[in-house]
Order: C-alpha cells, then structure tokens, then sequence
C-alpha cells in the first residue's frame, strides 16, 4: 500500500511545540508501517553521507518513537552494523542515544565499537568531566557480552581517566 512514512523534520519540530500529539506523531512517522526500519536506516545512512546534524538527532529520535511503539527492537539486528558504524562518526551529537540502542539490541559484534568509542574524544562532550558517555560504552560493553566483555574491560582498566578506569574495574568485578 501507500506508505504514509514521513521523515520530514518538520513532523518531530511540530511535536516538539506540541502542535501535534505523541500518536498523530506515530502516525505521520509511520512507525508501524511494514518496512519502516529499513526505510529509516536508508534516510539515516543517506544523512550521515551529508552530515547533516540536526536531521540525524530526528532520525534517532523517530527510531526511540518506533522502538516505544512497536518494541521490536530486535529487527534492529539486520542493521546493527550500521548503527556500530554511526556510533563512530565524529560529526553528530546522538552518541549517548545511539549507545541505548545497541545495549538494547545486545550484538557481541558491538563490543569492539563500544571500546574504540571510549577514546574518540568528542568536541561537544568536552564540557564532561564525569564522562558519561564513556560510562556508558563501558556499562554496554559489560552488559552485551557478561563475561565474554572480559578482555574488553580489561584493557578499558587501564584507562587515563579515572572515573573510566574505575567502572571497567567495577564491572569486571561483577563477572567473577
């Protein structure tokens, strides 16, 4: 049928100043539409060719939407490799959200990006003194893989940071 998805910015700007409600916002995303994960993925792929920031934080925010919605997160898997990829592109500001979507989606294949995330050192992240976007690669990294997370945390355990350090220590504690 015809798809009724619409990825506009404008959709999530007018939920935002509540000119549209949380279901009218669903129903213009299209969240429940057969093929809205890999025309997401598709817009969201497309946007990071551009760079385009403020499109890219919509992207993840409708797929928080679709998740809510449909809570099917697992046919997020197909595209994991996508998403561990986004995690590693220096130029958006959805990092932390983007960490929430593949804890939830639990790929061991997702460790390595988590770890490799833990020292990209992110302008817009600078202001941190707490880190926690690198506490919560490590807590993800642990999360995902229990103990096979082992050898990750391990080397996370000798960290610079301290705070950094210290939960790959604390989360390591909780696989022996």
């Amino acid at each position: 049928g015809g798809s009724r998805m619409n990825f506009g910015n404008d959709v999530v700007d007018k939920y935002f100043k509540r000119e549209i409600d949380r279901a009218e916002l669903s129903a213009q995303l299209g969240t429940r539409e057969n093929f809205f994960v890999d025309s997401l993925i598709d817009e969201m792929r497309m946007c990071a060719e551009v760079r385009d920031t403020l499109r890219f934080e919509y992207l993840v925010y409708a797929l928080f939407v679709w998740d809510e919605d449909c809570n099917s997160i697992s046919e997020l898997d197909y595209y994991i490799d996508d998403i561990n990829s986004m995690l590693l592109m220096d130029w958006h500001t959805q990092h932390e959200n983007l960490v929430a979507i593949i804890q939830k989606v639990a790929d061991a294949g997702s460790m390595e990006y988590l770890e490799k995330a833990i020292n990209l050192d992110l302008k817009y992240l600078e202001w941190d003194d707490n880190h926690s976007f690198e506490i919560k690669c490590v807590r993800a990294i642990y999360h995902i893989g229990k103990s096979d997370a082992k050898p990750y945390l391990e080397r996370i355990s000798v960290s610079s940071v301290e705070c950094i350090r210290e939960m790959a220590v604390r989360q390591m504690g909780k696989i022996e």
